[in-house]
């Protein structure tokens, strides 16, 4: 951290702060765990203070508040969290539709489970990385450069649950509609991967019957 020029070290995203201070507290505790008692946490802010000195800065410089590392402070509880798959990922990757695929089953099913695959090989367990980080206190360059890696990692994560998914096709023998832009279709499963659900409910024509019936006012 010493290495950066004093404009770097005033303007480095909170995001890359905890990153660094993770790795130092976890290398120096010999942890592979996130901070999680109140005493770890607070060993972990003592390394993110010290990390804060830079050896152009003096006693007396006007700039010893940095904003960057307050806000990688205020940021800790949010941030340095557990990544997991949600209750709802983990059943729909379980549903007996997407274990079960077939050449006439919906290309819904067939995106969940290259999705699955992607979780269970690559992803380490995780679902493929969006690209979308919060506003932080820092200069542009350095925020879109932070922007581009997340980007560059989304792009790579989408490819591999491409590649599942044209492998399935062809695994199941299964005609795909060529005006479909598959690839596009991935982006979208992938960037909303995490608020993926479905909905079962009775056939429309049903819901016409019964809107039929009822006799009161209620709006549809």
């Amino acid at each position: 951290m010493n290495s950066l020029t004093r404009d770097e070290h005033l303007h480095l995203p909170s995001l890359i702060i905890l990153f660094k201070t993770l790795q130092l507290w976890q290398k120096q505790s010999n942890r592979i765990n996130l901070p999680c008692t109140r005493l770890e946490k607070d060993e972990f802010k003592k390394f993110l203070h010290e990390l804060s000195h830079h050896s152009t800065y003096d006693i007396n410089d006007s700039n010893k508040f940095l904003e960057n590392f307050e806000e990688a402070k205020r940021t800790i509880s949010s941030r340095l969290v557990p990544a997991k798959l949600s209750l709802i990922i983990k059943e729909l990757f379980q549903d007996q539709s997407c274990l079960e695929l077939s050449n006439q089953s919906n290309i819904f099913w067939f995106t969940i489970h290259a999705i699955k695959l992607f979780t269970e090989n690559e992803g380490q367990g995780l679902l493929p990385v969006r690209s979308q980080i919060p506003d932080m206190i820092t200069n542009t360059n350095s925020y879109i450069n932070l922007v581009e890696i997340y980007q560059q990692q989304e792009k790579k994560d989408c490819e591999f649950v491409y590649n599942y998914l044209i492998g399935l096709f062809k695994k199941y023998n299964c005609l795909v509609n060529q005006s479909m832009n598959l690839y596009y279709l991935v982006q979208i499963y992938c960037k909303n991967a995490s608020f993926l659900k479905i909905l079962r409910t009775s056939a429309i024509k049903n819901q016409e019957n019964f809107i039929n019936e009822i006799e009161s006012d209620l709006s549809w």
